[in-house]
């Protein structure tokens, strides 16, 4: 099981279990610890440092128009300022003085992009700390059964499921108590059943076991004549018996073809006994015993070996993915209400450091003038005493020029809407493609979904050029490509 535990049906594990939270669930490869070791660390500063400086220069400059664009109508702060526009980036400690100056001094109109604010710059700065704790390595394991004598530990790989006995196998040239068991080969490299390797194969002889017993029954009730093999049998019947028959209507591709019996009826008792998994049977190739279900689940175990995986919490993953997407559909609405509105308002663009330094610069000398003060003549301590207790927190505005009709971000919604129909039809698909494939437990086509979706915010919003922007979505399809089967890969 990913877990480390052991079961007999590993489809069974449940990714959601809160037990899972920090554990290696999605783990792949036999690695030395150094080896293991370093993939970590490479892990967490490409993805989790380079992307925290990915996000945080998006949400910078984002932040940045969005001020900009309400800054005529809502004045801020100069410490606002100074941390949205002077490209201190989100930090713990810029992300406190952010949400101080907002509670304390002087909040935006928009309660809900002021809440926005401070809980991207919060996930910016927590995304390190989820990549590392999503990803890491722990040790392989092998699965063993003990001995029901001795007690000496047996390789659950070396276990087969066992379908027939074969009581009086002598009769057909077998031994007594012949044991069918499905190996774990495959039996479709075989070309005809005239081949001769087919011929003396396991695989021939469950099929042609499997067709005996449809024909003339099991545990040799038919009293009449049979031919199993060329081998023309007096009566009765093979005396057959098995254990449990998978449902002959599926068929296991892994191995082989599933043999008859599932639904067969027992005349004595008119009961199907062959179709309870609780009565699976195994086979030890190596000490030759068989084994119930019920003693391999509870004295089955895993023991670890010198040989490390490295991969992923399935729960924690799950959860950054979410908060990673929802960041990327709020960052991108924030940032198009700020872009509308600088349209409307015709700007052209926004103030950069130098051009910041000296606004803020200018702004706070003539409002410590105000007060009679020379900005030159006094300390640190006592302008920031002034700018926060005389002047509470200070005052930055642009001057609006007079418009014939004000702003409205519905109507610029509406104009952008008729403009960019074709981007956001395909977003729309890729949503839907991306919740069905998680609603319907299809995790790769979830995590292959949700990069393209990326990729096409992504070209629309620094795209220029519809070479650039297609350079874009294909680069993310191929990180898709690669990291889906890695995550999930298919079961073989």
């Amino acid at each position: 099981m990913p877990d480390g535990s052991f079961s007999l049906n590993p489809a069974s594990y449940n990714p959601w279990k809160p037990s899972g939270f920090f554990q290696i669930t999605m783990g792949f490869g036999e690695l030395s610890f150094g080896m293991a070791k370093f993939i970590d660390i490479a892990f967490d500063i490409v993805v989790g440092r380079g992307g925290q400086v990915l996000l945080a220069l998006v949400s910078c400059r984002v932040f940045v128009e969005y001020i900009t664009s309400q800054m005529e109508v809502t004045p801020i702060s100069f410490a606002t300022y100074k941390i949205i526009f002077l490209r201190e980036g989100p930090t713990f400690w810029s992300t406190i003085r952010l949400l101080r100056e907002f509670v304390r001094y002087r909040a935006l109109n928009s309660k809900v992009a002021m809440t926005w604010m401070i809980l991207s710059a919060s996930f910016i700065v927590a995304f390190p700390t989820l990549a590392s704790a999503m990803s890491g390595y722990s040790g392989n394991s092998i699965a063993f059964v003990p001995d029901q004598s001795t007690n000496d530990y047996l390789l659950w790989s070396d276990f087969q499921q066992v379908d027939y006995i074969v009581h009086d196998g002598e009769r057909v040239n077998l031994v007594q108590n012949f044991v069918v068991a499905k190996t774990r080969e495959s039996c479709y490299g075989y070309r005809a059943e005239q081949d001769a390797a087919y011929n003396k194969s396991i695989c021939y002889t469950r099929l042609a076991l499997s067709d005996y017993a449809q024909n003339y029954g099991l545990f040799g009730l038919n009293k009449t004549s049979s031919i199993f093999n060329n081998i023309t049998l007096p009566s009765p019947v093979l005396n057959i018996s098995a254990f449990y028959l998978e449902d002959r209507r599926y068929y296991d591709y892994s191995t082989m073809p599933i043999v008859y019996g599932h639904t067969w009826e027992d005349p004595r008792s008119g009961k199907q006994p062959f179709s309870d998994p609780a009565n699976l049977t195994y086979l030890s190739k190596n000490s030759g015993e068989i084994f119930k279900k019920q003693y391999i689940d509870e004295n089955g175990v895993c023991q670890p070996t010198v040989t490390y995986k490295w991969g992923f919490s399935f729960l924690i993953l799950f959860v950054c993915l979410v908060c990673l997407i929802v960041w990327t559909i709020g960052t991108y609405i924030l940032w198009l209400k700020a872009h509308l509105a600088l349209r409307a308002k015709g700007d052209t663009g926004v103030a950069g450091e130098y051009k910041a330094i000296i606004e803020l610069s200018e702004a706070m000398t003539i409002s410590l003038r105000s007060y009679r003060e020379k900005p030159e003549t006094l300390h640190e301590k006592q302008i920031r005493k002034i700018i926060r207790k005389d002047l509470s927190g200070g005052t930055m505005m642009y001057h609006a020029p007079l418009r014939t009709e004000p702003y409205s971000f519905w109507a610029g919604f509406k104009r952008w809407g008729k403009r960019d129909k074709w981007w956001i039809l395909a977003l729309a698909i890729n949503a839907l493609v991306l919740s069905l494939a998680a609603g319907y437990y299809q995790f790769g086509l979830a995590v292959f979904s949700a990069f393209p979706f990326s990729g096409m915010v992504l070209a629309r919003w620094i795209g220029q050029t519809w070479r650039s922007r297609t350079l874009i979505i294909v680069f993310h399809l191929f990180l898709g490509v690669i990291i889906a089967p890695i995550t999930f890969p298919r079961e073989s």
